[in-house]
């Protein structure tokens, strides 16, 4: 192993606190659009630090049913000063009925990285979001 990635073990407890969320909010699908191999929605919300989110998540099936599979897409943040943060987005999902759930990380353009945990309720078309620090 690599001295270096050695000396980082060494220092750090590689384990991730989920139960100390770094932020929260909520957010709205906005539109959707139904393809043969997937699903893209877009959502915009307010999610703490990150002002106005909006962020386009593509869907595509692992299994027949479409109960689950991958995602992928990119995100956009507003701060209240007008400056903008982006983000590509990759993770998995899961659906049980009309619930929603995606799982997935950010890299963010200020240095910011994410696990990031949305429950979506596809009927109201809303849902929760909350972040956790991987730094």
């Amino acid at each position: 192993m690599d001295l270096l990635i050695q000396e980082i073990i060494n220092k750090k407890e590689l384990t991730m606190d989920l139960t100390n969320a770094t932020d929260q909010g909520t957010v709205e699908i906005t539109s959707t659009t139904v393809g043969e191999d997937g699903v893209s929605m877009n959502f915009e919300g307010d999610i703490g630090q990150y002002g106005r989110v909006y962020v386009t998540h593509n869907l595509v099936a692992g299994d027949a049913d479409k109960h689950k599979g991958t995602l992928a897409g990119n995100a956009r943040c507003l701060l209240e000063d007008g400056s903008m943060l982006s983000s590509p987005v990759n993770g998995s999902f899961r659906r049980e009925g009309s619930k929603l759930n995606l799982f997935f990380t950010d890299n963010v353009s200020n240095g910011a990285q994410n696990f990031v945990v949305w429950e979506v309720d596809l009927l109201t078309k809303t849902g929760t979001a909350t972040a956790y620090s991987l730094l």
